[in-house]
């Protein structure tokens, strides 16, 4: 976020006024880079140790060496960094102040020690060398699988030949059958291990040189976006219906008219992002090429009618009504349980005192079959409330998460169109940009916080999860 700062608005960031500020923006902005620089080689050789068909070397690819490394380079980066809260300060002599350095030692280390040696030829031919190695390493181990598979094939065939020669009962087809299961474990993880090595390896995107991929991660992107807060809009719509008191509403809470309105809302998806596949292109005027549009009619249209009026007003006004009319149906279905218990205990008891007065024989086989009937019949109704209860609270959360990430958004928007004239110091364009950017990186919450509001929310859901992650080992017998 602080590099964002340093390069918002007209330029103007606070570094020409503070000191420490100046400082400090550019300690973390070199400390941050070389993290990342580190970080990346780190990963590298993560990815060699856990192709690698040494089990020593694979032993290191662990959590417990991961962290210490991680530590290791955080500390490092933060240490290459001190020289910036020693040679950066303000100077006046330009006519305004500007945070400068004019050191000789700080511009050769900054220069050739980091620029050159760190960011440049050291990480380059470190991330080339290892990236190598664990290219042939997953080559090695495809090949490897194969052979491995042939041949216990081949013993099971030739035991099996041996048999049919001397009559000897053959044992090889359990060994056979656990090789699969082994074989199929190592493939399963291979396969995990060549994604993520591939990735660092290449780390191109690819929108710099190919029009129609420049054109597809942003179509991809807002309509994969705008299909999230349309499905999020159909689901509180959805419990809604699930939870009313009125059965024709409670009808349409089913899968053939959610299969119908994912299907719809897809489609809208798709055709309200066709503007990214027409305005989006290459421009090489930069002197390198960058993906970007320049249309004003996409410009209103992205801003206006997409960003403003679905993804902040329409939407959260929708999720903010059914929100709140699931909450008051919960609250009166639990209501009409307690007073339908009730009612019928009530019936049996009045039954019995009306028969002590009176002198009439009382049925209380009958009220006691009809009593247990209902608690049958009301122990169904609540476990059923209680699923709709817990994913209607789940909905209810996400929502207020999305209110709690769109409000400042609309807010910051408004400010934004009101002030556009307004002089501003250095200082509040400064303020101005940090505040964007945090409302920028709150706005962002929604997409990463739905697990957590599930696992938090619904105990139903934690035991899910924890059936899944531990799972207990099954032994399998084995066949003679």
């Amino acid at each position: 976020m602080l590099l964002n700062v340093v390069d918002s608005f007209n330029g103007k960031n606070g570094t020409e006024t503070y000191v420490w500020w100046c400082r400090l923006v550019h300690y973390f902005g070199n400390a941050g880079y070389t993290l990342l620089v580190v970080a990346l080689c780190l990963a590298s050789i993560d990815r060699y140790h856990a192709t690698s068909r040494n089990a020593r070397l694979r032993q290191r690819s662990s959590m417990k060496v991961a962290t210490f490394s991680v530590s290791i380079v955080t500390l490092i980066s933060l240490l290459l960094s001190i020289p910036d809260l020693l040679y950066w300060y303000i100077d006046n002599s330009f006519g305004e102040p500007k945070c400068v350095n004019v050191s000789t030692i700080y511009s050769t280390y900054n220069m050739y020690f980091l620029g050159l040696v760190v960011y440049s030829f050291g990480t380059l031919i470190l991330l080339i060398i290892v990236g190598v190695l664990t290219y042939y390493n997953l080559k090695n181990v495809q090949h490897a699988s194969h052979p491995n598979r042939t041949a216990v094939i081949s013993v099971g065939a030739t035991a099996h030949t041996a048999s049919m020669i001397t009559s000897i009962p053959n044992n090889n087809h359990s060994i056979i059958q656990q090789n699969d299961t082994q074989q199929a474990m190592n493939i399963s993880k291979q396969r995990i291990d060549t994604q993520f090595s591939v990735m660092l390896i290449l780390e191109i995107n690819g929108t710099e040189t190919y029009l129609w991929w420049c054109k597809l991660v942003n179509y991809s992107g807002d309509a994969g976006y705008t299909l999230l807060l349309l499905a999020l809009c159909l689901g509180s719509i959805d419990r809604y219906h699930a939870t009313s008191r009125n059965a024709r509403l409670r009808q349409r809470s089913s899968m053939k008219v959610a299969t119908i309105s994912v299907t719809i809302i897809t489609l809208i998806s798709l055709l309200l992002a066709i503007p990214d596949l027409l305005y989006w292109y290459i421009d090489n005027s930069f002197g390198y090429p960058i993906c970007i549009y320049d249309s004003t009619f996409y410009l209103i249209y992205s801003s206006y009618f997409l960003g403003v009026f679905l993804n902040m007003f329409a939407s959260l006004s929708l999720l903010l009504i059914f929100g709140v009319l699931t909450y008051y149906n919960l609250k009166s279905v639990q209501h009409a349980s307690v007073r339908d218990r009730t009612a019928v205990i009530n019936v049996g008891t009045t039954a019995h005192t009306a028969s002590m007065n009176t002198g009439i024989p009382n049925n209380n086989n009958g009220n006691h079959t009809i009593i247990q009937q209902n608690d049958t019949q009301q122990s169904m109704k609540i476990s059923k409330q209680r699923i709709d209860t817990q994913f209607s609270v789940m909905l209810i959360l996400e929502i207020l998460c999305y209110a709690f990430a769109t409000v400042p958004q609309c807010i910051q928007f408004i400010y934004a169109q009101a002030t556009v004239n307004y002089i501003r110091s250095d200082m509040s364009q400064a303020i101005k940009g940090f505040f964007v950017n945090l409302i920028y990186v709150i706005g962002c919450t929604p997409l990463c916080t739905s697990f957590y509001i599930y696992y938090f929310s619904s105990s139903t859901y934690r035991q899910n999860i924890k059936k899944i992650l531990c799972k207990k080992r099954q032994i399998w017998p084995r066949h003679n």
